[in-house]
């Protein structure tokens, strides 16, 4: 149910890796049992790229095990979605969105964020692999590749903005990812990505 990732670094490709700490086997995050029983555990050891510098996991669960039931919903969150609405106003500004604009979110969950585009005028589409989340906007059922976003594309034009909160960090396949958003993205579209920066992390 995991695979391991030594063999090459998902930017660069180089196969050479330095360890940086292991924290043996671990639960999947947020699983919650309904009876006292052991939890099916994945080893969660970091590493980093020799050559790139990426720090990645060298294991990576099954991403059906990991997403389609799935836990982290924004909306219980005033902070959450207080941040989602201030984050909109922005990327609108920055990004010169007008009424009609597709926009796209990739890890939508319950559509918090592209609910504050669509009360703007814009026109929404979530992506979001989890079948227990109830969403609020237009949701396709999978995981993000260049078949659907083709499919998105016919169906709803090319996407002036697509969006990644906390999401494209956990992607293995940056490569087909990045096919994907080309398919996609207009051509003067913007992708954005917000994820945990480990400078950050260790400086803050």
């Amino acid at each position: 149910d995991w695979k391991v990732l030594t063999n090459k670094c998902r930017v660069c490709g180089n196969k050479r890796f330095k360890k940086i700490f292991s924290l043996g086997e671990q639960p999947l995050a947020n699983n919650l049992l309904k009876k006292p029983k052991r939890s099916p555990s994945f080893p969660l050891v970091l590493i980093q790229c020799e050559h790139c510098r990426l720090i990645q996991l060298s294991f990576v669960a099954s991403k059906i095990k990991l997403y389609r039931n799935y836990f982290y919903i924004p909306s219980v969150s005033k902070t959450h979605l207080l941040h989602f609405e201030k984050l909109a106003e922005s990327l609108i500004l920055d990004c010169n969105l007008r009424k009609n604009d597709l926009v796209v979110d990739v890890g939508a969950s319950d559509g918090s964020l592209l609910k504050c585009f669509e009360k703007r005028g814009m026109k929404v589409v979530g992506i979001e692999p989890a079948l227990n989340i109830k969403s609020q906007v237009k949701t396709y059922r999978e995981f993000f590749s260049p078949a659907l976003s083709a499919r998105i594309k016919a169906n709803h034009g090319r996407a002036k903005l697509i969006t990644a909160t906390n999401s494209f960090a956990h992607i293995n396949n940056l490569h087909k990812y990045l096919e994907a958003l080309d398919v996609l993205l207009d051509k003067d579209g913007v992708f954005f990505a917000q994820f945990p920066d480990v400078r950050n992390l260790l400086k803050e």
